[in-house]
């Protein structure tokens, strides 16, 4: 999730805190995220093309995202 495009922070602000792999709860309101509209603009949604979703487990979960 944080590194998943390069231009994240340029997109997101956030006061989240991770500490041993967990968030931590902050005293922003909702999910204490804020989004730069005019970034995300520059930025459309393409579709994914997800080669690997027929490499699932017996359950159906995803293997090799």
């Amino acid at each position: 999730m944080l590194t998943d495009v390069p231009w994240r922070w340029e997109v997101v602000r956030h006061s989240l805190r991770s500490e041993g792999g967990y968030w931590l709860p902050n005293d922003a309101p909702g999910l204490g995220i804020e989004v730069n509209e005019a970034a995300a603009a520059r930025h459309p949604f393409r579709q994914e093309i997800i080669h690997a979703a027929t490499v699932r487990a017996h359950d159906g979960a995803i293997l090799d995202w």
